[in-house]
């Protein structure tokens, strides 16, 4: 028995290990984005933050996402508070939180690698690989409120795959974190079904065991909802649009942005400047891999055939699900790439001592490695001005805080709930939307505005004004702050009333 246990340890200890090697080795890999004037975090980033504060003040335990009953978060808020125990709310704690998470799920990869019996040296260069994977080079540290925790779980699910037992309490844990998945990041969930499917029926299985991986899924998605369904605040969610003419514009244009959304160069709907350069070499890395996965798959024979089937279906699938979205937004394909990324990953894993194959690994990794040095061209706004990001941010706060103002209406949807992250508990802020996703600070700011109405502002992006700067007198009392920002010291009740209709 002290042996057991002494094994058990030095299997704990080496994961850690690994673990803290590759958490040092990701952020190594992002220091061109830290280092660089776009460095930043947004307001859905921000909500991820301040649902930390409250699970570190104890005030909320966080199940989904605030203001929607999807996106399970709880891990990515843990993650988040740890380092916010530390380093209190900022962007740091975010991009730490969320790399934490990152590398967390690729030490479960290590050691499926590992039980591929993979050789040490190709197994560090597909992690190499992965820690440098254009789709999750800036997604791999983003908290959004489930993208991190459903990769981190497929992750888990890649490695519970490599284990290749049969026993039913397998099939159970399979099935929880596939309803983990499921309830994080549903696309993502649809994206890695034929790599399941794949092995599967490889293996013959027998349908008794994929029972007990069905009752996992619906067990732990009828807990989570169990659990969500105590959030009061919910503020809205996506909604299908159905429409021949509608679908295929909205597709049409989505698959105009797919290397963009390959190369995490967008936000939102809108897509950022990117390096010609390296927008070929994106556009060559995925030829080559539908070239390399092409060539397996119709090289395979009976079950294996039945994946590419499968996967052909899961991208029509997407297709249809892309199109039916109203909000045409490139992150919509993140669910097709991480299991595009993941279908690589086994089989340059399966065939890693293979000539072509070893080509194909070294040609992969070097193009990502080189996306790299385009970090500085990320960014996490949609209003591009040549400034230093977190600088013209604390800027704008220095000078709300000379108006002497005790809270704070902001011009810009999302920037609300980032100054609520770093400043909400001096100065609430809130956007002008009859119904907010977190309802505390708007609460708070309409409180004071009813009592002290000299004592609220209004703020923001330099040049959004909600059309209130047509209005007679707003201009008077507007000033601009830095390169970025403006504020107005008069918040007077016509402005907020038309801002508010808007």
């Amino acid at each position: 028995m002290p042996l057991k246990t002494n094994f058990s340890f030095q299997k704990s200890r080496v994961f850690f290990q690994i673990w803290g090697i590759l958490f040092v080795a990701a952020f190594l890999i992002r220091l061109p984005i830290f280092l660089s004037n776009n460095f930043n975090f947004d307001g859905d980033e921000a909500v991820i933050g301040i649902m930390a504060q409250q699970l570190l003040n104890g005030t909320h335990f966080p199940i989904y996402f605030f203001g929607q009953h999807y996106g399970f978060s709880t891990f990515e808020v843990i993650s988040t508070a740890i380092f916010e125990l530390f380093l209190g709310p900022s962007v740091w704690s975010l991009r730490l939180g969320g790399l934490l998470l990152f590398s967390f799920g690729l030490a479960f990869v290590y050691f499926a690698l590992k039980r591929q019996q993979v050789s040490a040296f190709y197994r560090w260069l597909l992690l190499l690989l992965l820690l440098t994977f254009p789709t999750w080079m800036h997604w791999g540290m983003r908290m959004r409120g489930g993208y991190l925790t459903a990769f981190t779980f497929t992750c888990l699910l890649y490695y519970q795959f490599t284990k290749m037992e049969k026993n039913h309490l397998s099939w159970l844990l399979i099935g929880v974190v596939a309803g983990i998945i499921f309830e994080s990041h549903t696309f993502i969930l649809i994206g890695i079904f034929p790599i399941f499917c794949y092995w599967f029926f490889c293996h013959k299985f027998s349908y008794k065991s994929l029972i007990y991986g069905v009752l996992g899924v619906f067990s732990m998605i009828a807990l989570i909802h169990f659990m969500g369904s105590f959030s009061a605040e919910i503020w809205g969610g996506p909604k299908p649009d159905f429409g021949w003419t509608q679908q295929m514009e909205r597709l049409q244009h989505s698959l105009s942005l797919l290397v963009e959304g390959f190369g995490d160069f967008f936000y939102y709907e809108i897509a950022i400047p990117i390096p010609k350069w390296w927008y070929w070499l994106l556009v060559v890395f995925l030829v080559l891999s539908v070239f390399y996965v092409g060539f397996r798959l119709f090289r395979a024979k009976g079950k294996q055939a039945l994946a590419l089937a499968l996967t052909l279906g899961i991208i029509a699938i997407y297709c249809f699900l892309v199109s039916i979205i109203r909000t045409t937004s490139p992150r919509y394909w993140l669910g097709l790439f991480t299991s595009f990324e993941f279908g690589l990953l086994y089989l340059l894993a399966k065939h890693w001592n293979e000539k072509l194959t070893r080509f194909f690994l070294g040609a992969f990794t070097f193009i990502s490695v080189l996306g790299i040095s385009v970090g500085s061209y990320f960014r996490t706004t949609w209003y591009f001005r040549d400034v230093n990001e977190l600088q013209a941010f604390s800027e704008f706060h220095q000078a709300v805080e000379k108006t002497g103002a005790k809270a704070i209406f902001i011009t810009d949807g999302l920037l609300q709930w980032k100054w609520n992250y770093l400043y909400g508990e001096e100065i609430p802020a809130s956007c002008f939307y009859k119904r907010e996703r977190i309802g505390s600070y708007q609460q708070r700011v309409w409180r004071i505005y009813q009592k002290t109405p000299k004592k609220v502002i209004i703020g923001g992006l330099d040049g959004m004004f909600f059309n209130m700067d047509t209005l007679p007198g707003f201009n008077d009392t507007r000033y601009a702050v830095g390169k970025k920002y403006a504020i107005n010291t008069d918040a007077d009740s016509r402005y907020i009333d038309f801002a508010m209709e808007k």
